[in-house]
């Protein structure tokens, strides 16, 4: 780990280095050249009843002219295929390139199954491509603990655990602000459909990075999550389930997060729009630190709910009665 660092990426590969078709019962189906010709090749083949085989051929045809996006020319997932013998796209690991330029001084760490030590070579592989992308050396400053995962919620679990640890090594080392952290992530070619993580029960984005959030001291970090995923149904009713890879409104997204700067408390915000209204109405203002001046208010729940960090309670005394915000 790196306690200094005010920004750390998570990065996933499978399903966001490259294409992956949910299969279910077995590893998810890549989308390389290899499975491209055969798909198109007997996509129209004449398969004797159900069959496996038939539904794999029917899902990666349907992936293969699959428009990314409502807009026609960014392109097909086609374009987004590894080579026959690459388990990465070029296409994608230029784009997470662009994301690590980004971030700046940041440190990455390897989320994906592919931290597990079979899996040492290609990691070595792909860090070369990324070095040749971003033109200097890369290598990935971390990972996230070597976890038997069997689905997304142990993923989720597996970040949460390591922004805990990060943020009170931080702590230690007396490093002051919130820590930015930005998850890439298809979490095992998931929707974000009400799986359950550490008490949470995650149906959006916003609930996936509140949870990562709350593994952290209150305040302490700021969460993005890029979920590479989507799903539709085939005009049979298949449905097909993608790990979509880093799509170009993904790295726009991720863009924006990184280069956001670390917005002021919102309470604080809150509290000074509160102030103004109470002066137009004649009211006394009192900004107080130290939410135990108030017996009894509820500033802190307030802030609680809203999941950000807590720097003060706003105090608005009107000629009629008083209040806490």
């Amino acid at each position: 780990m790196a306690p200094v660092v005010d920004t750390v990426l998570f990065v996933d590969i499978d399903g966001v280095l490259n294409v992956g078709i949910r299969d279910h019962g077995n590893a998810p189906l890549l989308l390389n050249d290899s499975n491209v010709k055969t798909a198109l090749m007997y996509k129209d083949y004449p398969f004797k009843g159900a069959s496996a085989e038939q539904e794999c051929i029917t899902k990666v045809a349907s992936v293969v002219d699959r428009c990314l996006g409502n807009d026609k020319s960014a392109g097909t997932y086609r374009d987004l295929a590894c080579g026959s013998k690459e388990h990465c796209s070029s296409v994608l690991v230029e784009r997470l390139a662009e994301i690590i330029r980004a971030a700046g001084d940041a440190s990455i760490v390897l989320s994906s199954n592919w931290r597990r030590p079979k899996y040492a070579n290609r990691v070595r592989s792909l860090e070369k491509e990324v070095s040749v992308a971003l033109g200097s050396e890369f290598k990935f400053d971390a990972r996230t603990e070597d976890f038997e995962e069997t689905g997304a919620s142990d993923r989720l679990y597996c970040i949460g655990n390591y922004v805990r640890r990060l943020c009170a090594e931080r702590e230690r080392a007396g490093v002051r602000g919130p820590l930015r952290a930005l998850l890439l992530d298809d979490f095992f070619v998931s929707p974000l459909d009400g799986w359950g993580c550490g008490g949470a029960t995650v149906y959006s984005t916003a609930e996936a990075e509140g949870y990562v959030r709350r593994c952290a001291p209150e305040g302490a970090a700021d969460v993005k999550l890029v979920h590479c995923y989507d799903e539709w149904r085939t005009d049979a009713g298949l449905r097909v389930q993608v790990g979509t890879g880093l799509t170009q409104e993904d790295v726009k997204t991720a863009k924006a997060f990184l280069a956001a700067p670390q917005e002021e408390n919102p309470c604080v915000e809150f509290g000074k729009q509160a102030c103004a209204l109470a002066e137009l109405a004649g009211a006394q203002v009192a900004i107080r630190k130290d939410a135990g001046d108030y017996p009894g208010t509820v500033g802190s729940e307030m802030v609680a709910t809203l999941g950000v960090c807590w720097t003060g309670v706003v105090s608005v005394a009107f000629p009629w009665l008083c209040f806490h915000l």
